[in-house]
């Protein structure tokens, strides 16, 4: 869903918060800029537009936001250093947490691997098309798995070979995998899937009428974070399947992130804002409107995209949730924002955007 107003840091102000698979294919390298030098308490990035992107057909499934795929040549948006491209829209995009690969997914079904140094690419993997496609990595980046309608594949990162097809009666619209591999979750019109990392089911939790649209794993592997179209969030034992906390968010939470330190859970819902729990208690900590995909990064800094009405360009908004102050905005998808990571040192983030890229910006 996209935002129609704008997050103004005057609005953050009030609201409180607490501190099988292929080998590499001869495609187009990542474009790779150096980044520009950060300017203290900027607001967002300075009126540099980049040069427009050239038009390219796109499958027929796809969004109705959707951009022209830009050109491998044209400029990077300033504070971005790479830009990484699909033939379609990107719907999700993971990033490991030894820091050395990043994943993107595509509404084509393809799933691409991405050296997070020299941002080149490294390994394409097929799946079938779809809307709702998202990824995730394990810590070392290892294993790597990704929904596909009526299912969720596991794939071995290094030679690309499938390991897991794991089948759902319905369609499937979130995936997670703990760092250590041993659980992946899936989610959908089916309800809740618990599977071992040898494919073996664990748990299916299912709701009559309720699906599941977003999933996370805390740090330590030890808890599933799921939300469902009945507005709430439902906290599970990841061993067990047992249900140990249910957190109301008000709406639907499309997006669900822990803290890297594990304390607290972030919801996107569907009513354009974003709540802050304690994941302990549940408790409600924070309410901001306006909020895009969003990811916690190191310092306790939250992503979000915003769109920014008028001009074409969706800006993308780094608040620090201590002083709960915009600290940069940034410039340059030229659709809705879908997905967004923190790398694991906090240096840089990744966007990913219905305009068929991801982008790697330099963090404030």
């Amino acid at each position: 869903m996209r935002s129609k107003s704008r997050l103004w840091a005057p609005a953050l102000a009030a609201a409180t918060l607490i501190g099988c698979g292929e080998g590499p294919r001869a495609e187009p390298s990542a474009s790779v800029e150096a980044p520009p030098q950060a300017r203290a308490g900027e607001l967002r990035a300075p009126d540099t537009q980049p040069t427009p992107p050239e038009a390219k057909a796109t499958p027929a499934a796809t969004p109705t936001d959707q951009a022209p795929e830009p050109s491998a040549s044209a400029p990077l948006p300033v504070f971005a250093v790479a830009r990484l491209g699909h033939a379609g829209p990107v719907t999700d995009l993971a990033w490991s947490d030894d820091g050395a690969t990043i994943a993107t997914v595509a509404s084509d079904g393809e799933v691409r691997l991405w050296d997070a140094t020299s941002y080149a690419l490294t390994r394409t993997l097929d799946g079938p098309p779809g809307e709702h496609r998202r990824v995730a990595l394990t810590r070392d980046g290892a294993t790597v798995v990704a929904n596909a309608e009526h299912e969720v594949r596991a794939w071995d990162a290094k030679t690309g070979a499938l390991r897991h097809t794991l089948a759902h009666t319905g369609e499937t619209f979130a995936v997670a995998i703990s760092g250590d591999g041993a659980t992946i979750a899936s989610g959908g019109a089916d309800g809740l899937r618990i599977w071992a990392a040898d494919g073996a089911p664990r748990h299916h939790v299912e709701l009559r009428g309720k699906q599941v649209a977003s999933l996370a794993v805390s740090g330590d592997g030890g808890t599933l974070a799921s939300g469902w179209d009945d507005g709430r969030v439902r906290l599970y034992e990841a061993a067990s399947g047992e249900l140990t906390r249910t957190i109301k968010t008000g709406a639907d939470p499309e997006t669900l992130a822990y803290s890297r330190d594990g304390t607290r859970l972030a919801a996107r819902s569907g009513d354009e804002s974003f709540r802050i729990f304690d994941a302990t208690t549940g408790k409600a900590l924070a309410k901001i409107p306006l909020a895009h995909p969003l990811a916690f990064g190191v310092g306790d800094h939250l992503l979000l995209g915003t769109n920014t009405p008028g001009d074409g360009e969706v800006e993308v908004s780094v608040i620090d949730v201590g002083p709960a102050q915009i600290v940069r905005g940034f410039l340059g998808h030229e659709a809705g924002i879908t997905a967004a990571a923190w790398s694991p040192d906090g240096n840089t983030f990744a966007t990913a955007s219905a305009d068929t890229t991801a982008l790697i910006w330099a963090a404030p």
